[in-house]
């Protein structure tokens, strides 16, 4: 009887156990306590027959060693990435997960190099750099120029799109005899620094008329579709005054210098002298059509009117022969 009993207790610890069902422990139960029972399967006979926590003893041991193999399986994938990722052959992205939330690596950020815009500056520091990118040098610069020396200073830089056109006088040096100043022009292009390039230079591209001087000049948008230089000079010698004009256009492809352009001649000086009547001829501008052509009304002694017409690049005179006369 006892015997019974303690074969009860143990069926109650091997369902306590979890190694017996419910219906597996009723089973055995009845077949022990000599009940009608049907034929038991071969599984719950096997787990009756093992020892309490046999079973889970045996899966404990399979967890166990399947762990193991993970974490050597572990060791090794890391150790074989760690070394792809320093020094391999594959791409670090290949091998490296990320998750959707973590940031993303540095070799997948492109950094866009910071850019210095210069056309954000004030004009005066526009001015400067341009003109050091120019001239090579800040403030002045000297040039010679086929025995003559010139004399150069910052003037006025404009914009023409997206280039720079900067504007230089520059005044002959006293030791040139009956030499005339220039007006250099230079075309320079934004770099990423902040600075310019040089992309084009004119050092003579507007000449003057008094000796040493640079020439008289300001910037119109009357005549040209792109902004224009309009010089005026002239001179008097003997008893004679003349003075001319010249159109200068700041195109894309370089400065289309148009002129000379007659505004004046005057003699009665040189005629008094002689006893002649002298002459005294005064020329104005009218009827600007920018882009095709204008008048050059004269008055005084001889009164008359030339038209310039715009042919490719330059403006020509009609009939290519001016009236006006000239010292």
């Amino acid at each position: 009887m006892s015997s019974r009993y303690e074969e009860l207790e143990r069926l109650q610890r091997l369902r306590t156990s979890g190694a017996l069902s419910d219906a597996e422990f009723e089973l055995e139960k009845k077949r022990l306590l000599g009940g009608a029972a049907p034929e038991p399967a071969a599984a719950p006979t096997t787990a009756i027959a093992s020892e309490p926590g046999a079973d889970n003893r045996k899966r404990n041991i399979v967890y166990a060693m399947a762990a193991i193999v993970g974490v050597t399986v572990a060791i090794l994938a890391g150790l074989w990435l760690g070394s792809d990722v320093g020094g391999g052959k594959s791409a670090p992205e290949a091998n490296v997960s990320i998750a959707q939330d973590a940031p993303a690596p540095v070799e997948n950020v492109v950094v866009a190099t910071p850019t210095l815009d210069v056309r954000s500056m004030p004009a005066p520091e526009q001015l400067s750099r341009a003109f050091a990118a120019a001239f090579g040098t800040a403030g002045a610069a000297t040039l010679d120029l086929g025995g003559r020396t010139l004399s150069y200073r910052p003037g006025k830089l404009i914009w023409v799109g997206d280039r720079a056109v900067l504007l230089s006088p520059g005044t002959a040096s006293d030791n040139c005899h009956a030499c005339v100043g220039a007006l250099a022009v230079h075309y320079l292009v934004p770099t990423d620094d902040g600075g310019f390039k040089v992309a084009g230079n004119w050092p003579e591209a507007v000449v003057g008329a008094d000796f040493g001087a640079p020439p008289k000049w300001k910037l119109t948008g009357a005549f040209t579709e792109f902004p224009a230089i309009y010089e005026e000079g002239g001179f008097t010698g003997q008893g004679c005054t003349s003075a001319a004009v010249t159109i200068t256009e700041l195109t894309p492809a370089g400065p289309e210098r148009s002129g000379p352009i007659r505004t004046l001649y005057g003699n009665e000086s040189a005629a008094a002298d002689t006893g002649a009547q002298g002459d005294e001829i005064q020329g104005t501008i009218t009827n600007i059509q920018k882009d095709v052509g204008f008048d050059v009304t004269y008055s005084g002694t001889q009164p008359f009117t030339e038209h310039w017409t715009k042919k490719g690049a330059r403006f020509a005179l009609d009939g290519g022969e001016t009236r006006m006369p000239q010292c």
